[in-house]
Parts: structure tokens; sequence; C-alpha cells
């Protein structure tokens, strides 16, 4: 599998004329992040390979659908099931909980009004989808994964969601071999959905 899509031609300063990288960066704004300072991942992700610098070997899972968040330019967040507790949900914090973020050491608190995925336990992500812990990473030996991807604005269009999670099966099956199910929780019709895990 590649690490790079080798349509990315854009240079780093036309990122933002792309709508889905426009989305999150008014998505972040809207909760009081600034997105040229904690930037949403799919964008960093490809201001890493538009500068020249190859996406990082993780492991198949990770790399599979870092293939796909670069090729839709969406974000993706991906944890290990099994390491989940309860409920999965994405929510405001209150602020000041903790945070372990991936391969790091110390303990970051988050800020109040803050998008998190949180399951009973923990917050799992940082600013939506800007850093992902390290007690539910996707590792290597990693069997059951779920994975997320969100439209913030009608800017992202649901065939796009659609696209980028049936490339994800696609890349999942090919390099890891298993099978995938897909699910949609479209909030205009439901605030909660039995995740696809059986």
């Amino acid at each position: 599998m590649s690490s790079t899509n080798p349509t990315l031609q854009a240079k780093p300063s036309a990122e933002a004329a792309d709508p889905r990288i426009a989305a999150w960066q008014e998505a972040y704004q809207r909760f009081g992040v600034n997105p040229k300072k904690a930037r949403p991942s799919a964008e960093a992700l490809l201001r890493r390979v538009v500068n020249g610098n190859p996406v990082p070997w993780i492991n198949k899972a990770v790399n599979a659908y870092l293939f796909a968040e670069l090729f839709y330019l969406l974000p993706v967040g991906g944890y290990t099931l099994g390491r989940l507790q309860g409920d999965l949900q994405l929510r405001l914090s209150p602020g000041d909980e903790p945070f372990t973020p991936i391969g790091g050491t110390e303990v970051e608190q988050t800020s109040a009004g803050e998008v998190v995925y949180a399951d009973d336990a923990r917050v799992l992500t940082r600013r939506w989808n800007f850093r992902d812990c390290d007690h539910a990473k996707v590792e290597a030996d990693s069997r059951d994964i779920i994975l997320f991807v969100e439209a913030p604005s009608a800017a992202v269009t649901t065939e796009d969601l659609k696209g980028l999670v049936s490339l994800i099966g696609e890349k999942i099956q090919q390099h890891c071999g298993g099978r995938t199910t897909l699910g949609l929780l479209d909030v205009r019709e439901a605030r909660a959905v039995q995740l696809p895990t059986e």
C-alpha cells in the first residue's frame, strides 16, 4: 500500500480551498480552537505529505485508514474496541478531564467546552479529532477496532462519508483480512445508535 496519494500536488497555502478542510477549520473555530495551532487530523496529515514528509508507518490497520483520510481529506478516529468501556459519546467536556495522548507520558487536562470523544471511563480525544488517547489506540495486535468519521457541516457530503468508509473497508480487508461492518448516524434523525459490532 502506498503511503502517499499521488494526486496530492497542492501547496500548503491551498489547503483551505478544499471545502472539507475548510469545514473542519470552521468547526474548530466554533468551539474556540485556533485551527492554525491545533489542526484537524486530516489537514495535519495532508500538510505533512505536501511538505515532503512520508506518512508514518504505524501498522496495517492504521495506515489503511490514513490512506483513505488523505484521499478524502476527512479526519478518521480509531480505537481498539476491547479497550472501550460502556457507551461512546461525542460531547462537550466540562473541562479539567484527564487525557494521555498516544505516545505521551504526561497527563493533559481538557478545556471547558472542548469537543471530545469519551467512553464511560475516560476522554478518548482532544479537540474532537486533533489527538487520540494512548489507552485505546489501534495497535498491530488489535483484532476488533472501531473507526469514526463525521461531517461537521453540510460542506461535507454524505457521499464523501460513504466513499471514505467504503475505501477504508476495502483497504482494511485487503491488508488486514477479516470483515467490516458500516453504520451511519444522522443527528437530524437520532442522537444515538447501536454500534454495529456483531
